[in-house]
């Protein structure tokens, strides 16, 4: 089985000769058809192709023809071998179940919740507590081309934030470099186990401290005046003027990292401005899509400020710890605000003000140099 998961991290979708499939291993074939982790694919003898055994065709498939009522596989590479003799059973496919593959998956780890397919190479498996530690489990049929990206993404397109992310990948295994840095966003990468390729050691994960989220306590008269101006968060925001790759502002909510790019993260650090600047922290619509104050180089939503918020708000989510993503940054009838006391927000000032875009060193210059 972890052979075959391999494959399909090479090859989505692929499917799978029987006759290939038998003799690897017969007697794992049989096994994996018994337990429904491989469903049968009918074949149409004369739409079929078959894999050719010559050095010359590699990645290639022979055509196969029917010739006085049996088929062949004809070759059509440099070497021109003679035709193989097939019967209809050589050309039957097999395509492994998913569903099936992920129910082992939560059966052999004990997980619970539900599953979920997140883009068709990424599969949410489910979660566990361990020593008082969440912890959600991924199957990733990714390659190495894309597999470190994809991961960094992972814990911002699950419905909620989680201690540690647990993935089993079976063809992919991060280079030490890749490791630390994705084991510094809580993102472990593991391989599918032996004996039993369902039953994940994710100890690793287990043995790292859990994070802290920074306290925030507000002073009586701070109380008094976060319940007259209605804020709806208390999650405490640290702007750390770190960047991932390119442009891949972090940010740190409650002791997890989301990452912005650079046009949704202008209009984020122009709200915490308007946070220091005004007594709500609201912003008129025109002021936050035209970044009036700021300079006249151009204007902070192009596509419309609802689109540019909705991006803004999205990776947010599962750092918000059930709180709703519109009640993290409010949008009434003519303003918007970060939604929050100006006491939960932090920033690293110098660091911002070396940033690579002017708008952000413009909006960093205007940061107090601290509360």
């Amino acid at each position: 089985m972890a052979h075959l998961l391999g494959h399909l991290a090479l090859f989505p979708g692929a499917r799978f000769l029987e006759s290939d499939l038998s003799a690897r291993c017969a007697e794992g074939f049989a096994r994996l058809v018994e337990q429904r982790l491989l469903r049968f694919v009918q074949t149409d003898p004369d739409q079929a192709t078959y894999p050719c055994p010559t050095p010359w065709a590699e990645g290639c498939d022979r055509v196969v023809s029917r010739v006085e009522d049996r088929l062949w596989a004809v070759c059509t590479c440099p070497a021109n071998e003679p035709p193989i003799p097939l019967s209809p059973e050589d050309l039957n496919r097999w395509r492994v179940d998913l569903q099936a593959v992920t129910r082992r998956f939560r059966e052999a780890n004990g997980l619970r919740g539900n599953s979920e397919d997140l883009d068709g190479r990424m599969f949410f498996l489910g979660e566990t507590q361990r020593d008082g530690l969440s912890n959600a489990f991924a199957l990733g049929l990714i390659d190495d081309r894309e597999a470190v990206t994809r991961l960094k993404a992972l814990p911002n397109s699950l419905s909620r934030q989680y201690d540690r992310l647990v993935v089993a990948c079976p063809s992919f295994v991060p280079a030490p470099r890749e490791r630390r840095e994705l084991e510094s966003l809580d993102v472990f990468v593991v391989p599918l186990g032996a004996p039993d390729p369902f039953l994940l050691d994710y100890s690793a994960a287990l043995r790292k401290p859990a994070r802290k989220a920074p306290r925030v306590v507000l002073s009586d008269d701070e109380e008094e005046e976060f319940e007259r101006l209605g804020f709806k968060s208390r999650l405490p925001i640290r702007i750390t003027g770190r960047i991932e790759r390119r442009k891949g502002n972090v940010i740190d909510v409650a002791g997890h990292s989301v990452v912005l790019t650079d046009a949704p993260f202008k209009m984020l650090l122009r709200l915490v401005v308007a946070l220091c600047e005004t007594t709500d922290g609201f912003l008129s619509r025109n002021e936050l899509t035209y970044g009036a104050g700021i300079d006249s180089e151009g204007v902070l939503a192009p596509d419309g400020l609802d689109q540019a918020l909705s991006r803004l708000r999205a990776p947010f989510q599962p750092a918000l710890e059930g709180l709703q993503r519109t009640h993290f940054i409010e949008a009434r009838s003519s303003h918007v605000r970060l939604s929050t006391y100006r006491r939960y927000v932090t920033w690293d000032r110098e660091a911002l003000r070396g940033h690579q875009d002017g708008w952000v060193r413009g909006l960093a210059a205007r940061l107090p140099e601290g509360w």
